[in-house]
């Protein structure tokens, strides 16, 4: 059972950094149209799958 655990880890690991984004990385939230927000940080990828916040910014436009 040990050896599963032992080769399956390093997989989690890259499937962590896919598109050289780790899963649910917080910043600080740039955009001024949610500077007004009752929070001040937010995790990329969103809910909606933006991996940055510029992209997120292009979808709230539409």
């Amino acid at each position: 059972m040990s050896w599963i655990v032992f080769y399956l880890w390093p997989l989690t690991m890259f499937v962590g950094h896919i598109g050289g984004h780790s899963l649910f990385s917080c910043e600080p939230i740039t955009l001024r149209m949610c500077q007004d927000l009752p929070y001040n940080t937010t995790f990329m990828p969103n809910l909606l799958n933006h991996y940055d916040q510029q992209t997120a910014a292009l979808a709230m436009e539409l």
